[in-house]
């Protein structure tokens, strides 16, 4: 089903990319608050981490998926099990992030100076984009699931099979069984002419043209000794 394939690759894609930023985002802080402890630095240094074994995790599996077949990178389980693992990562990512705030709404344009109003519009990215990647993998887990639901009840072996024969549907195999029989190469062509009857003679039952026998009484011989016993009478 071409429909998986395409959510598939949207959301690898664009979680990727928001992770791009993340970690550059991240890594810039860290380089510049290097020796400074303060919860700016721990932040970004999670975020760093979780942007890194985003990209560790997400890209090989992408590309043996799209190159290799059968190995057990594309395995169904596989992807569902790191799947989860980056949805844990970003959500306490985006959390932690959006703690740093105690809930208050960050105004950038009542900054200072220019490198206050940079540092906040960072920050701002940093949390969107967290929880825009925790959001996009929790919708595909849902759809994953929902496909490994599908397959399960069509009777197939799910967890070790490969995520690119996840999306393919086995009723339209067996729909097209007695396809070729029904085409019209197999037909014959020309008019169909009915077999010749060979006539077969009338045989009449039996009995039908025999005289019949004229069948007389059996005398009864009990009969003839009573008549004869009179007689002498």
């Amino acid at each position: 089903m071409a429909l998986f394939h395409t959510l598939r690759l949207a959301a690898f894609g664009t979680v990727l990319a928001f992770a791009l930023i993340v970690l550059g985002i991240s890594a810039y802080w860290v380089s510049m608050l290097q020796g400074y402890a303060t919860m700016l630095s721990t932040s970004s240094s999670f975020g760093l981490a979780v942007g890194l074994m985003t990209f560790i995790f997400l890209l090989p599996i992408l590309i043996v998926g799209m190159t290799r077949k059968g190995s057990f990178l594309s395995w169904v389980s596989v992807e569902l099990g790191v799947m989860g693992l980056m949805w844990v990562l970003w959500l306490a990512s985006a959390s932690y992030t959006t703690s740093m705030t105690a809930g208050y709404t960050l105004n950038c344009d009542l900054a200072l100076d220019t490198t206050a109003e940079g540092v906040c519009r960072q920050f701002q990215a940093i949390q969107a984009f967290s929880w825009l990647n925790w959001l996009i993998i929790f919708a595909y887990i849902v759809l994953l699931v929902v496909f490994i639901v599908k397959a399960s009840n069509e009777g197939r072996s799910v967890w070790t099979a490969d995520v690119a024969d996840l999306g393919t549907s086995t009723a339209g195999d067996n729909a097209t069984t007695f396809a070729p029989s029904m085409t019209s190469a197999n037909m014959p062509k020309g008019p169909m002419t009915p077999a010749p009857m060979t006539p077969q003679a009338y045989q009449p039952s039996l009995g039908y043209n025999q005289t019949p026998q004229p069948q007389y009484a059996q005398p009864q011989p009990q009969q003839q000794h009573y008549q004869q016993g009179v007689a002498h009478v």
